[in-house]
Parts: C-alpha cells; sequence; structure tokens
C-alpha cells in the first residue's frame, strides 16, 4: 500500500486524515512548507484578509514522495534497513535534510506581577529560536504579535512562511526561577496543538533549559524520534605538542567543560550505556582505557590499548590491543574489561571498531588487503569482509544509531566525509572543499552528523545534517577539535 510520506509521522493527526479526503488531494502535490490542509476557518481568515486588503500567501504541501510503508508494531517487523515508527516502517535517513516547516516564535509577554522581565524574556524567547534551528528539525523566524495569538498575528507568520507559531508567556517568576507556559498554534486554522501545550519551569541562570525541553517535546511528537538538544558530545582539545585533554559540550549549549587535566595524551572519548566517560590515556606513561568512576583503569593490557567502544546495551566492548603482535580488535567484558574473545586475526592492523544499532555486528578498519579500507564482521568476529572498494584511505567508520549506514572519512586531496548504504554499496560524498572533514559519528537520533573540519591551522568541531546540508560549528576557537562523541541514549 502506498502512503504519501508525511503520514508515516507523527504530522498524521494533522495530515493523514486529510489527504484521504478526495476533495483535498490535489493540493497534494503542491511545493511548500509542510502544512496542514486549509481548515474551513482558513478560508474564512483568507476572505477577511481580503476585505482588509491584506496579502496573505497560499501556503501549500510539498509534493509527496511516494513509498512503499508496511504497518508494524516493532521494528523487527520491519524491512531490512527500516525501523517501527507510529505503527509504520520508516527508513532510518527519512526526512533528515530540510526542516519539516517553520515557526513563527512571538515576542513574549510577561502575565507575571513581576517587574524588570524584559531582558530575561527576551533571552528566552531566543533561545527558542536557537533550540528549534539547532533541532536538525525545524526552522524558526523570530516577530511580534499578539497574545492570545490573534488573526493579524496568524497573517504575519503565514506571510513569513511559517507552518505554526509558538507563543510563550511568562506566568510566574520571583527573580531567580518562574514558570512558562507555551501554547503552538497552527497558523492556517488557528487550533492549538494540545498535546504540546505546556507549562515548563524557569531557571533564569539556564533558560536554554526550558526552550530544550520543549523543543526535544515537540521534535518527538511530530517525528516518532527524540530530540538531542542537551545530549553530551565529547571531544579532544590539542593543548600543546604533546598534551591533548578531553572535553565535553552540550548540544545546542555554548558551554564547555574541561574533563581531563592529566598534561599527556588523552584521546579517543567513548561513552558507556550508562552515561560515564571513557578515553585513551597515557597517563603514567604506558597506554591504557580509563573509565569515570573507577580507581583503576578498565582496561590496561600491554601494548596498545585504544579505541574503545561500548555495545547500546553496555554488556560489551570491542577494542583495539596489541598485546598479542599486530593491533587487533578483542572483545570485553562491558561492566569489568575482561578479555572475552579475539576477533581478528590479520596480518595487518585492525581498529577503530563501530557497532551496529543491534549489537550483533561490528564495523572497522584493516589494512590486511594493502590500505586503510572499511569491514564489517559479526560480533563473533565471523563473516569478515571488506564494504569500501573505492578511496585509497577510508578510515574513521561510525554505523547509525538504528539504520543501514556507516559514515566514514576518506581521503582524497582532503579528507572527505562518505555515506555507505550497507544493503546497496552505494556511496554519497557527504562533505566538500578545500579543508579536511574527519572523525564522523552519528548523533544518537540519526538526524546529524557531528565531525572535525579543519582548514589550515584551525580545526573545529561541526555538525551537519545526515544528508551532508547545513554545516555549521559548535567550537568557537581554534582548537584543534577531534574526535567528537555523541553520548549513548537508551529508546
Amino acid at each position: 500500500m502506498r502512503r504519501a510520506r508525511h503520514s508515516s509521522r507523527r504530522l498524521r493527526p494533522h495530515l493523514a486524515k486529510q489527504f484521504r479526503s478526495a476533495s483535498l488531494a490535489p493540493f497534494a502535490s503542491w511545493p511548500g512548507p509542510r502544512l496542514p490542509l486549509f481548515a474551513p476557518v482558513s478560508f474564512c481568515l483568507a476572505g477577511l484578509a481580503v476585505l482588509l486588503g491584506l496579502f496573505v500567501p497560499i501556503v501549500r504541501i510539498p509534493e509527496a514522495r511516494a513509498e512503499l510503508l508496511f504497518p508494524c508494531l516493532q521494528s523487527s517487523e520491519c524491512p531490512p534497513g527500516t525501523r517501527c515508527n507510529w505503527g509504520l516502517c520508516e527508513d532510518s535517513l527519512f526526512d533528515v535534510g530540510a526542516p519539516l516547516f517553520q515557526v513563527s516564535v512571538l515576542d513574549m509577554p510577561d502575565l507575571s506581577t513581576s517587574s524588570g522581565t524584559r531582558g530575561l524574556r527576551e533571552r528566552l524567547a531566543e533561545a527558542f529560536a536557537q533550540a528549534l534551528r539547532q533541532s536538525g528539525t525545524f526552522s524558526a523566524v523570530r516577530h511580534g504579535g499578539a497574545y492570545p495569538v490573534d488573526t493579524l498575528t496568524l497573517f504575519k507568520a503565514l506571510d513569513k512562511g511559517s507552518a505554526y507559531v509558538l507563543s510563550a508567556r511568562l506566568v510566574t517568576y520571583d527573580g531567580s526561577t518562574g514558570q512558562v507556559k507555551i501554547s503552538l498554534v497552527d497558523a492556517q486554522s488557528g487550533a492549538e496543538v494540545e498535546p504540546l501545550g505546556r507549562v515548563l519551569a524557569l531557571d533564569a541562570d539556564n533558560p536554554v533549559k526550558a526552550a530544550e525541553e520543549w523543543v526535544n517535546a515537540a521534535v518527538l511528537y511530530f517525528t516518532g524520534r527524540p530530540g538531542v538538544l542537551g545530549v553530551r558530545l565529547a571531544v579532544v582539545r590539542k593543548m600543546e605538542q604533546g598534551v591533548k585533554e578531553v572535553f565535553v559540550l552540550t548540544y545546542g549549549r555554548d558551554d564547555m567543560r574541561q574533563i581531563t587535566f592529566d598534561r599527556t595524551l588523552s584521546m579517543l572519548p567513548a561513552w558507556t550505556h550508562d552515561g560515564r566517560l571513557a578515553w585513551t590515556s597515557y597517563r603514567d606513561g604506558a597506554q591504557k582505557v580509563v573509565l569515570e568512576g573507577l580507581k583503576d583503569p578498565f582496561c590496561a593490557f600491554e601494548g596498545l590499548n585504544s579505541g574503545i567502544v561500548w555495545s547500546r546495551d553496555g554488556s560489551t566492548a570491542a577494542v583495539t590491543l596489541s598485546k598479542d603482535g599486530d593491533p587487533d580488535i578483542y572483545l570485553l567484558v562491558g561492566t569489568t574489561g575482561e578479555e572475552l574473545a579475539r576477533l581478528t586475526f590479520s596480518p595487518g592492523i585492525d581498529t577503530s571498531p563501530s557497532w551496529s544499532p543491534t549489537g550483533t555486528d561490528l564495523a572497522f578498519v584493516s589494512d590486511r588487503e594493502g590500505t586503510p579500507q572499511i569491514f564489517t564482521m559479526r560480533a563473533s568476529g565471523e563473516e569478515q569482509k571488506r564494504v569500501t572498494f573505492a578511496g585509497f584511505y577510508n578510515t574513521s567508520p561510525n554505523w547509525h544509531p538504528f539504520g543501514p549506514y556507516v559514515v566514514y572519512s576518506s581521503q582524497l586531496s582532503t579528507y572527505q566525509i562518505f555515506r555507505l548504504d550497507l544493503r546497496t554499496g552505494e556511496t554519497v560524498q557527504l562533505t566538500s572543499g578545500s579543508g579536511d572533514s574527519e572523525d564522523p559519528e552519528w548523533s544518537p537520533d540519526g538526524r546529524l552528523i557531528a565531525y572535525a573540519y579543519g582548514r589550515g591551522k584551525r580545526q573545529d568541531i561541526y555538525v551537519m545534517n545526515a544528508d551532508g546540508s547545513n554545516p555549521r560549528r559548535l567550537t568557537s576557537d581554534e582548537g584543534p577539535y577531534y574526535t567528537p562523541a555523541w553520548e549513548i541514549l537508551l529508546r
């Protein structure tokens, strides 16, 4: 059964029933923002606009991408490369490029009895707009409007191309904490999206938190995937020659916290399933894997101990060790670091493991055939096979959190990031230009890719949409920064 692309999303409460209406079917192929179709009240509003001499743009539904979608109750019922999302099997790269729609963020009125809140309300309105833009799902524009939201405010939002209007009001404030009431209004029908009506706690020292909470809820409502605002991202910064330290930043915020102060090499950060941070350390001279909360190293075999990654459930960890000769990939107990199995035995270097979403497979790098290439294998070490055949030097594989896609860096004239479809072998180049784009890592929701981009002496951490669009910088100084690692979110 073929369905319009919108009907597989949480947009269905607004769109699906309208797509079933034959009288409105012609609108389904019109280009424009993703908006609910006209409700009768919208025609009345449009007629009023004509009488008032106002111009109201006709907002139109984008052309639907026909896909074969299957009903489901759980992801195991879906075809390979898809997952169950709100009752239908959905491809993991579904709608990862352009924003779903634009939201008009209105200036915030003060309904409290406090005074002197103008600066706070301005910061909070801007925090909502920035959070919407950073989500990877929405775009946002700010403008004035009335409270309650009136007809002229809706016209203004439509004129700016917005699908919805976000109305936030400060309802209580005692000088440090308060409450903000949120409403999301359909710009065409004037109807409020009731599940997203919220009263949020406000901390004046951290107004961004309230915006993150609401935008993440909106992302989940409209797409079925949790948002990543407020999720932590570990990175490595070179402090000076021979000194690298681990830092943690929070996605969507302008903050960064230094984790290590070892004045040596601290590299390749990774997260456990319970939110602890690990990294490869040269503290005390020997290389080891250090894990937060442990007095002793988690992994300190003789020789190389590098690039550990935990499975999603935390039961096992894959790591590169050289205790038996050449660097190979080993499996460890995820809680103790005890060796379970050696997975690779090639005469070359096998390194950089990355878990599949199910924990049954690993992607890794091997130069066993002459140059570094991407391989996959079962978690038992069986069925090792090469999956990249273009590019002289391919490295840093990272498996999509729930799809059959691996991103990696490939050396051309510069390093660029590619996406590999493991079902078909098709590769797509995501970055280009004169700088080096390296160390790609999928965000936990699969919408974004964090990576290190360097040109000249400067190297920063960037994030882009999963199709390579909309790259934006996350770090604000010259760094240089390396190897971003998103924390694991369990779903």
